[in-house]
C-alpha cells in the first residue's frame, strides 16, 4: 500500500467534527496544554475541543444530516482499515503553523487507537523510516502527491503529532521539556489564559517579526500584535468572541471605529433578517490597546445554516459509488480490499 501525505493526515486527524470524548487523565487536552508542545517559531495556533462538539445541541441537530449513507459507509470502511472509530476515538485536535508560506506546520491529535496497527499502515509507505531522537522516535514517510517528506511522532500512546519534519521534531523536543514553545510567548499566553476557559474552539495568531510580502501592504496589519477568535458553546446559543490587539490605544480606537461601522451595516440590511438580528446582538468595546467584539449565535440559526450548506455540498459531490478504501497488506504483497463496511 502507498500512503500519500493527504491520506496520512486523514488517518491522523479524521473527521474531527464527528469525534467524541472518553476520559483519559494521562494528558489534559485544553488549549494551554497543547501550547506547551507547539514550536516557539509558529505564529498561528488553532484548537478544537471535540468533546464539546459531540455533546452540543448543534451536533445533535446536525448528526442525522452529517451521517448520510455515503458518509456512514466511508467511516465504517475507515474504521475497518485503521481500527479507529472516528465518532468516538478522538478527544481533541490542535494545529499550529508559521504565517510565512513555507509549509511549516503541525497537527496534534489526542485520542485512542492501536498504535502498532497505525504504525503498520505507515510502514507500507516506500520511504518509511524511523529516526531516533532524544525525546523519542520520529516516523518519516513520503507524500507521493507532492514529493515531500512528512513526519509523525507518538508523543504518548494517546497523543501524536504529524506534519513537516522540523515541526514534529520541535514538538517532540518540547513535549520532552527540551525545547522552546509558543506557551512562552507572552502575548499568546495572556490571550489563552484570559479566554481559554473551556472554549469549544480557539484560533490565536501573532504578528511575525517579518510579515510575508502578501500581507505587508494590507492596511493596519503592521499595527496588529495579535488576533483571537473564540467559540464557547451553550445550551441554546453560542458565544463568539473576536479580540484585536493593536500596538497602541490610538490604533485600537481606529479598529473600533471600523468594527462598529461593520456592525451598523449589518443592522440596517434587510435581505437576511437573521444577519441583522446577529448584528443587533453584537457589541464592540475598547480595552486599552485591544478591541473585543462579542456576539450571541442561536443554535437554531446555526443549525439551519449548516443544514443548508450540507445540502448544497451534497448536491455538488461527485458520485463515488463503487469506490472502496484500499487496505494495505504486508510489504510487497500489494493492496487488498477491506471487508464490507459494518452498519453505522
Amino acid at each position: 500500500m502507498r500512503i500519500c501525505g493527504k491520506m496520512a493526515v486523514v488517518l491522523a486527524v479524521g473527521i474531527v467534527a464527528l469525534a467524541g470524548l472518553r476520559a483519559d487523565e494521562a494528558w489534559a487536552a485544553g488549549p494551554s496544554d497543547f501550547l506547551k508542545i507547539v514550536p516557539a517559531s509558529h505564529e498561528v495556533f488553532a484548537y478544537f475541543d471535540v468533546a464539546q462538539a459531540r455533546k452540543s445541541k448543534l451536533y445533535a441537530d446536525l448528526k442525522v444530516h452529517l451521517l448520510d449513507d455515503t458518509t456512514s459507509g466511508r467511516l465504517a470502511a475507515f474504521e475497518q482499515w485503521t481500527g479507529v472509530r472516528l465518532p468516538d476515538d478522538i478527544d481533541a485536535v490542535a494545529a499550529s503553523a508559521r504565517i510565512a508560506p513555507d509549509n511549516n506546520g503541525c497537527v496534534y491529535v489526542r485520542g485512542r487507537w492501536d498504535r502498532q496497527r497505525i504504525q503498520g499502515l505507515f510502514m507500507a509507505n516506500p520511504d518509511y523510516a524511523e529516526v531516533a531522537k532524544p525525546g523519542g522516535k520520529i516516523i518519516n514517510f513520503r507524500d507521493e502527491q507532492k514529493g515531500t517528506v512528512n513526519s509523525l511522532s507518538f508523543l504518548t500512546e494517546n497523543l501524536l503529532a504529524i506534519g513537516n519534519s522540523s515541526a514534529v521534531e520541535a514538538a517532540l523536543s518540547a513535549f520532552a521539556g527540551q525545547g522552546p514553545t509558543l506557551a512562552q510567548n507572552a502575548i499568546v499566553r495572556t490571550q489563552v489564559a484570559e479566554y481559554g476557559t473551556s472554549p469549544a474552539a480557539m484560533v490565536v495568531a501573532v504578528r511575525p517579526q517579518q510579515l510575508p510580502p502578501n500581507l505587508v501592504e494590507v492596511p493596519g496589519i503592521t499595527n496588529l500584535q495579535s488576533v483571537l477568535f473564540l467559540l464557547q458553546d451553550g445550551p441554546d446559543a453560542m458565544t463568539v468572541v473576536a479580540r484585536i490587539q493593536a500596538d497602541s490605544a490610538q490604533m485600537a480606537a481606529k479598529w473600533l471605529d471600523i468594527v462598529r461601522g461593520v456592525i451598523a451595516l449589518g443592522q440596517i440590511q434587510n435581505r437576511v433578517p437573521r444577519l441583522a438580528e446577529i448584528a443587533n446582538r453584537t457589541t464592540a468595546v475598547q480595552r486599552g490597546s485591544g478591541v473585543e467584539v462579542k456576539t450571541q449565535l442561536k443554535v437554531a440559526d446555526a443549525s439551519e445554516f449548516f443544514q443548508q450548506q450540507i445540502g448544497q455540498r451534497r448536491s455538488q459531490r461527485p458520485n463515488f459509488a463503487g469506490r472502496r478504501i484500499r487496505q494495505g497488506g504486508a510489504p510487497g504483497q500489494g493492496p487488498k480490499e477491506p471487508a464490507a463496511p459494518a452498519q453505522w
